[in-house]
């Protein structure tokens, strides 16, 4: 081959460099799904290798490979090793040499491999690990240390109960710790109740607490998942028996070990620390050749403690000590935590979240003065990605849309408009076929009235153990099965008072609830309640557990409380709501019995969290688990208020009256330009007479008749002679396969006898941004620059002028052209020396405009319409509702303002323009 020829070839090596997996978590068979069946795939492809005299080689000639060379969604088969890869361009440069060129040689083709196949190591975790509350300059010890492992099991056999018949509990004696623990790890993974039974030789009729007997075989003492010894013995089968036993010597190389691999995602980078630790050149083999092995992919996670303090507390817990006993034993505040910084938390939801709130805080305190006490109640989605917050609200408005439905229909069936308990009461009842699913008995549709005693809403799981108000936990049922149930789940309520068949007829009564799935329906039908009770509080508390405990520790730090005081104090969300609802202010939400999106509604919440005090915290929660147990509905709808005229004073603090004009609600202004610079998605640009034409693939399971229209013929290619016969024999296929209803187990096929997976249609796109001879969409605006200029009559005119994530990314300069209404860009205005530059909307800027009519229109700025150069604002009580196409060249007035975060505003009459922070002209 010539120089330009080879290099041509390596290029194309290059960029199809096959896969290759540096990490554990994709190693041997233990991998992923996905990447197992593309190593099973690579495999398969690789045996056939074997009798062509390179990869090239195969795709040149193999059957396997004649209709295509690339791989399609979800099928590996034509998947190259990297590996092999490297093997061809040393083959090629080895042939080249032979044929006498004068640039291929070993050497050469090393440093190109070298460049080609280089691969980044994947990013250790290691320094992102937390400290250790107890051992200062300690981290925190991996999840799956054996140290740590044993601490966890001594943890729980320390609080284990046992009792018989009607003798008093009792908990495990220090000998029976002992036994327990005797070899931990070495021959099993997971360690059972029922293990554990036969280990302490337990009296047939001793019984764990808390633990149902029927789950004693498959329960894990201490894991909720991966079994209570499974790092210690996934650890000890890697090493061996002679050297684990050597190592056991040693338990702060084994606690390292497992750190190494568990916080180490590059093999090259695990070896290095394998070899730091100081072992034998055989034991860090044979444990490289386990994560190879894909052994270690479920060493993740680190654990509260340091594995040192592990070691130090164990003893004391072997002695039958509590955890807190333990700790204060060796010096250790157990429920000290340390200062958390916003790097150490590693979720950027939940420390913007932190990091929000603690401003927050700190502005109130500079206006208002020092403060007494701080009340925190977080909301759920606190914690939670942007697209998980995106899935919850479209499950809200799903819900809402739901609620719309049955709320016409219960307003039919009352002759007038429910109120939001009556609705409540007519969903469940129309979910349960207007039955009780208790007792089996009828409930009468006029039984959905507030004011009718023959039915009550109960709480499937009791409320007070499992912490869950949510619809998935309520039942409609008669007031006489609410008061035999009392504070118990069905099961437990059936086990004790009625018999089997009782039980079985009401379990199918469950089964028969076409519109009950999943978590309300396994609600009903829970048996071991008190196995798993902490497991449902824990649950619903995983959302904003984490995220309260940093807030609330660092504001006890900011506002220290006198010894032996409190300052500080969590709240939990519903007992907020209930106090809301009594105290009358739940009204304020709603208008006509619909909620009414209103961000200041938080205000109300705030308000009533300030003023529930601890004394009233408990006298609720007491009359709450009193009423469940006297088959009461637990609902408070009569309690004090704080002070007279409460209510009143909300109202007018929130919304403002003719004297006051109420909460302000600030947001921030977002001024970064980060976010998608252009859609992954490449389509495809032709130009056909004349006109620039966008197409892009749609898969075959959306095309519809219409579609089939813009299918286009392609170009000759290859040996095809006739390409619109090609075409119209593959309209036709799909359309066959389209009017048959689109049969998953008979796919539509190509005239050449293909699967078609998808087809090229012609769209109604516009040429965005071009790039790899296509086009992409472009990312959603960064920001809109406004100019302004002096009309004929000396009245300003404003121009819109949009900036893309993409524009920032590439050009020198700024964008100087300002949309005009339904034109394309290249006839846009062209702003030059004579506008005046007034600012930059950023989403989330506050406007006030005045129109040419006079009409005020203000808010918070949203985005802005491309086409037309229209804006849209949100008003400022809520991001929910949207005043669009607001057009601005001729407004009579345009003022920008920012707010600060105690709600003031401040207007800015000119902005500097910058460019990647810079300021330019």
């Amino acid at each position: 081959m010539s120089n330009d020829e080879l290099a041509v070839v390596l290029g194309h090596i290059a960029r199809h460099r096959g896969f290759r997996s540096n990490s554990k978590n994709e190693a041997g068979a233990n991998a992923a799904d996905e990447t197992s069946k593309m190593k099973k795939a690579m495999e398969a492809t690789r045996e056939g290798l074997a009798k062509y005299h390179s990869f090239g080689d195969m795709i040149a000639n193999d059957p396997k490979f004649a209709d295509r060379k690339r791989n399609r969604d979800k099928d590996y088969s034509h998947t190259a090793k990297r590996s092999d890869l490297e093997d061809e361009v040393h083959a090629i440069s080895r042939a080249q040499t032979r044929f006498g060129s004068q640039i291929a040689s070993e050497k050469f083709s090393q440093v190109f491999a070298d460049a080609a196949f280089f691969q980044r190591p994947l990013q250790d975790s290691e320094d992102m690990v937390g400290d250790c509350p107890f051992e200062p300059g300690q981290k925190r010890a991996a999840r799956r240390a054996p140290s740590f492992e044993l601490f966890r099991f001594l943890s729980r056999l320390a609080n284990l109960k046992l009792v018989i018949g009607r003798s008093p509990e009792r908990n495990l004696t220090a000998e029976e710790i002992a036994l327990a623990t005797k070899g931990f790890g070495e021959s099993k993974k997971t360690i059972t109740f029922k293990s554990l039974r036969e280990t302490l030789d337990l009296d047939p009729n001793a019984r764990f607490t808390d633990v149902a007997k029927e789950k004693e075989s498959t329960l894990d003492v201490a894991a909720r998942t991966g079994g209570a010894a499974y790092g210690t013995k996934t650890l000890k089968d890697a090493l061996g028996d002679a050297p684990w036993r050597s190592l056991l010597r040693t338990p702060e190389k084994l606690d390292r070990i497992a750190e190494i691999l568990s916080f180490r995602e590059d093999m090259n980078s695990i070896r290095t620390g394998l070899e730091e630790v100081g072992l034998d050149a055989v034991i860090v083999d044979g444990i490289m050749h386990a994560a190879a092995n894909g052994d270690f992919r479920d060493f993740t996670k680190a654990a509260h403690i340091s594995a040192l303090a592990a070691r130090n507390i164990a003893p004391g817990l072997r002695e039958g000590l509590v955890y807190s006993e333990a700790c204060a034993r060796v010096g250790y505040d157990h429920a000290a935590r340390p200062s958390i910084s916003l790097e150490q938390i590693g979720s950027p939801v939940t420390r913007k979240a932190f990091g929000e709130a603690i401003k927050q805080v700190r502005a109130v305190a500079r206006e208002y003065g020092p403060i007494d006490f701080v009340h925190i109640e977080l909301a759920r989605s606190v914690g939670k990605s942007a697209e998980e917050r995106a899935k919850i609200t479209k499950g809200i408005e799903d819900r809402n849309v739901e609620k719309e439905k049955r709320r016409k229909e219960a307003e039919e069936l009352l002759g007038r408009p429910p109120s939001d308990d009556e609705l409540l009461r007519y969903e469940l009842a129309k979910e349960q076929n207007f039955k009780c699913i208790y007792s089996g008995d009828a409930i009468n549709p006029a039984g959905i009235s507030a004011n009718d005693t023959r039915y009550q809403v109960d709480h499937i799981l009791p409320w007070s153990r499992f912490g869950d108000d949510s619809y998935l936990n309520k039942t409609l049922c008669t007031t006489k099965a609410n008061q035999n149930k009392r504070g118990r789940t069905p099961f437990e309520w059936f086990d004790a008072d009625k018999t089997e068949p009782d039980w079985m007829e009401y379990a199918a009564r469950v089964e028969g609830l076409k519109e009950v799935k999943g978590r309300k329906k396994r609600n009903y039908s829970i048996k071991d309640a008190a196995c798993i009770e902490d497991k449902f509080k824990a649950r619903n508390l995983t959302d904003t557990q984490w995220a309260t405990r940093l807030l609330a520790d660092e504001l006890k730090r900011m506002f220290p409380a006198p010894e032996g005081e409190r300052r500080v104090f969590t709240r939990p969300g519903a007992i907020t709501s209930k106090l809301r609802r009594a105290w009358g202010l739940e009204g304020l939400k709603k208008q006509d019995g619909r909620r009414v999106e209103d961000d200041r509604h938080h205000a109300v919440d705030a308000l009533v969290l300030a003023a529930t005090t601890e004394s009233l915290l408990n006298r609720l929660t007491l009359e709450v688990q009193k009423r469940e147990r006297e088959g009461r509905q637990d609902d408070i709808f009569h309690c004090s208020q704080p002070w007279p005229g409460f209510r009143i004073d909300v109202e007018r603090t929130v919304y403002g009256s003719d004297a006051t004009p109420g909460i302000f609600v600030s947001r921030a202004e977002r001024r970064r330009a980060r976010g998608k610079v252009h859609d992954a998605t490449i389509k495809q640009i032709r130009e056909i007479d004349g006109n620039r034409i966008v197409f892009e693939r749609k898969p075959v399971e959306k095309l519809t008749e219409k579609d089939l229209e813009k299918v286009p013929v392609p170009e000759p290619y290859g040996k095809v002679t006739d390409p619109k016969r090609l075409r119209d024999e593959l309209v036709a296929n799909l359309r066959a396969w389209i009017v048959a209803g689109k049969p998953k187990d008979k796919p539509p096929l190509s005239p050449k006898g293909d699967i078609i997976r998808k087809v090229r249609v012609e769209t109604k796109d516009k040429v965005a941004v071009e790039i790899n001879g296509g086009t992409v969409d472009r990312g959603d605006m960064a920001r809109v620059d406004i100019f302004r200029r002096r009309n004929k009559k000396g009245a300003w005119e404003f121009f819109v002028v949009p900036i893309y994530p993409h524009q920032i990314a590439t050009s020198e300069s700024p964008p100087n052209k300002a949309v005009i209404a339904y034109k394309a860009e290249s006839d846009w205005t062209f702003i030059d020396g004579n506008f005046e530059f007034a600012w930059s909307l950023n989403p989330m800027s506050y406007l006030e405009l005045v129109k040419s009519n006079g009409e005020l229109i203000e808010g918070y700025y949203r985005s802005m319409d491309r086409t037309t150069g229209a804006i849209n604002l949100s008003p400022m009580a809520t991001n929910s509702e949207t005043i669009r196409s607001i057009g601005i060249k001729t407004l009579s007035s345009f003022r920008k303002f920012t707010i600060d975060r105690v709600g003031r505003k401040f207007e800015i009459p000119r902005e500097v323009r910058t460019w990647r922070g810079e300021a330019c002209t």
